[in-house]
């Protein structure tokens, strides 16, 4: 399970059975977009590696690539996986540098750039970490099928940063968008909306509407599942 889903809706009326099918949709996504062996999937915020792990199951002969700046997630998965994927201990954002991280240290998945909302009272650390954009650190990739992307509202800056690379191999972008957590990037409904469908020409729709070929989401149709949490991811694919 993708986990800062999994300690929002534990929270939540229902939760355990949403938690259940958004897990389910995610793993579904990723088999769907890497059909093939040699897919090429990127996980932006790989917390636990759960979807890094499954990827390399479904393309075991791709290209995969992890970014997390945490170092309890990044030294245990790299000791699990390393010599499969490539992975990098860095925040990936809009910019290259070193910025404050605030390492939520009594629940690590609601870590980020920013601090957000949070389902209690947590531990804080502010710690320091290294960013770099996707445009960066994927320059000499050959080929991306997918990305997923989950960063407690920072989702705007990672693909602001990955224009060029985005452009160049058109992926499927999987991607976490909740109220709660992108309004401290400055980055809701919005302004998302704007970039991935005006700049960026791409469809947006659910993860079961992705599965299912629904037609893309509307401004609208997005803006309130954005605003009532009915779904906390989308996807993104170019037209």
């Amino acid at each position: 399970m993708i986990d800062s889903v999994r300690n929002i809706l534990l929270k939540l009326p229902g939760s355990f059975n949403k938690g259940l099918r958004n897990d389910k949709l995610a793993k579904e996504v990723v088999k769907k977009v890497l059909n093939f062996e040699t897919a090429s999937y990127v996980d932006v915020g790989f917390h636990k590696g759960e979807l890094l792990k499954f990827a390399l199951k479904i393309a075991p002969k791709g290209e995969h690539y992890g970014f997390d700046p945490l170092p309890v997630f990044y030294s245990k998965l790299k000791k699990e996986i390393q010599q499969y994927v490539t992975l990098a201990e860095v925040a990936v954002s809009n910019k290259e540098g070193e910025e404050a991280f605030f390492y939520v240290e009594s629940n690590p998945a609601f870590s980020g750039l920013k601090k957000r909302l949070y389902p209690k009272k947590e531990k804080i650390t502010e710690i320091k970490v290294k960013t770099a954009t996707l445009d960066q650190l994927l320059a000499d990739v050959t080929s991306i099928d997918l990305i997923k992307i989950d960063v407690e509202g920072g989702e705007y800056n990672v693909l602001e940063g990955g224009r060029n690379i985005l452009f160049k191999h058109k992926p499927v972008i999987l991607f976490e968008h909740c109220a709660g957590a992108a309004e401290f990037y400055n980055s809701a409904c919005a302004r998302m909306w704007d970039l991935l469908v005006n700049q960026f020409g791409m469809h947006i729709v659910t993860m079961e509407g992705f599965l299912n070929r629904s037609k893309p989401l509307t401004k609208s149709q997005m803006q309130l599942y954005f605003e009532t949490g009915q779904e906390l991811f989308f996807v993104a694919y170019f037209k």
